[in-house]
């Protein structure tokens, strides 16, 4: 099987690990402190997806209602799409950051209560436990991709609250996964 295909698989099965891991939160214990972080590598191209409890990025699980949140969640998400601070690829590699999605439930939470004007239902929603996930998605653009042999974190530091991450990883040279600490935060692809 052709990598790109497997790299579009993969990536297509991610976004159904991270509906899984969602849901797997939301039946299990909720791991603050913990993330996911999935990776492909198809010719030139250095695929990052990662999720991680909003618990992590902001410090809290809520609607973001007062001004210190909403200007927490905005900080975060700005954060969170400058992948270059946040990933650092083998400098030998040449990488350039081509795209970045991130998304929130939090930002819809935001959004659904700033409209809601029945303060009975408001209440009621308040009551109930949420589990908001942050979940951003880049693309790399790598000249030397033969020199692609490792991808450092900031994200530890950038974001105190995240751990560890659990990896997973998919190349031309196999597929392998790590768990990542603050103490640890170099991801070997090679």
């Amino acid at each position: 099987m052709h990598i790109k295909t497997i790299a579009v698989v993969i990536l297509l099965g991610s976004s159904s690990l991270a509906v899984m891991a969602e849901n797997q939160r939301h039946h299990e214990a909720h791991e603050h402190g913990a993330g996911q972080l999935n990776i492909a590598i198809d010719h030139t191209n250095l695929m990052i997806e990662l999720s991680a409890p909003a618990m992590n990025i902001v410090g809290f699980e809520h609607a973001p209602n007062e001004k210190e949140d909403k200007d927490r969640v905005n900080h975060a998400l700005n954060s969170l799409k400058d992948g270059l601070k946040l990933f650092a690829p083998s400098t030998a590699a040449e990488c350039s950051l081509i795209s970045v999605k991130v998304a929130t439930s939090l930002v819809a939470t935001e959004n659904h209560h700033e409209n809601n004007h029945d303060d009975q239902h408001d209440a009621e929603d308040h009551d109930e436990e949420t589990h908001a996930d942050f979940d951003a998605t880049y693309t790399f653009s790598c000249e030397q991709p033969d020199k692609l042999e490792s991808l450092t974190l900031a994200l530890f530091s950038v974001f105190p609250g995240t751990h560890h991450l659990t990896t997973q990883v998919i190349s031309n040279s196999g597929q392998l996964g790590a768990k990542l600490e603050a103490k640890n935060p170099v991801l070997k692809l090679k």
